[in-house]
């Protein structure tokens, strides 16, 4: 145990370079192109046993609010509660994303991912603070022309890639105190998460993206946490060039998407205590 949580110790901080390396990238020369989507989210975990857990998400995303759609996220997992907050998680995710927005892709198409993540959760008074270090392995399918001499494109071959994805969650109890998150909490809700990519077919872009969210949650008794709030979700799109000075200059393009976002959590217990069974 104390091998895992040194273990865990060590990828923060590495996670923390990242995010120090990609806030950097953040600050280089981009344009911007802004859209207004939702996003629908319930998560169940399944507690199985004491220790055991199974994951399960699935994720509504339209774009230009509920108009149009954007992507369609199916995720599953199984999840090993290794004491003290700390838990491991692995599992594979569906991912469908359409053409949608102001720079769409040539294409929709399907992305395959296994991902693996360990979580840090603790509450102290008020607050309650979440950590979370996910490695991802997605296969990505690539757009090509339909037809020879076709300006159509289709979803063609995929290609590998890894990502590296870093979470710090903070959650402030405004109604309960000595007890937080119990039925009938209301609290604030903060989150950010950095994105990187990596690997061989990663030659630009290694910050993929981030994600910052500001909310309110509500503890529904029987049915879980409900959270509702604003998500800012900044993607690196690839590189164009832009006439600036008379001069032909390389410049990132950014997709900058403000998002509503709801998103239900539930945790389903079926099995019960030597106490309860008593």
């Amino acid at each position: 145990m104390n091998k895992i949580k040194i273990m865990f110790k060590k990828k923060l901080l590495l996670a923390t370079l990242l995010l120090s390396f990609t806030s950097a990238m953040i600050a280089q020369k981009s344009q911007s192109f802004v859209n207004q989507n939702a996003w629908v989210n319930h998560t169940i975990n399944w507690s199985i046993s004491p220790k055991w857990s199974i994951y399960q998400e699935m994720q509504w995303r339209r774009n230009d609010y509920f108009n149009y759609p954007q992507q369609t996220l199916i995720r599953a997992g199984l999840s090993r509660d290794l004491g003290n907050g700390l838990s491991a998680t692995a599992g594979y995710g569906y991912i469908y994303t359409s053409a949608y927005g102001k720079i769409p892709v040539k294409s929709a198409f399907t992305e395959n991912r296994t991902w693996e993540q360990l979580q840090q959760k603790n509450t102290h008074q008020r607050f309650e603070f979440t950590t979370r270090l996910r490695l991802e392995q997605r296969w990505i399918e690539t757009p090509g022309s339909a037809h020879i001499n076709n300006t159509t494109y289709e979803a063609h071959d995929m290609i590998y890639s890894n990502r590296a994805r870093f979470m710090e969650k903070i959650n402030i109890s405004l109604n309960q105190k000595d007890k937080p998150f119990q039925n009938n909490c209301v609290y604030l809700s903060l989150m950010d998460e950095c994105f990187a990519s990596f690997g061989s077919n990663v030659t630009t872009n290694i910050f993929d993206q981030n994600r910052a969210f500001v909310g309110i949650g509500y503890v529904v008794p029987k049915l879980g946490r409900l959270e509702l709030g604003y998500l800012n979700q900044t993607i690196n799109k690839g590189y164009g060039s832009q006439v600036e000075d008379g001069e032909n200059r390389i410049i990132n393009k950014r997709e900058v998407n403000h998002t509503l976002s709801l998103a239900l959590y539930t945790t389903i217990k079926t099995w019960k205590a030597d106490t309860e069974k008593k």
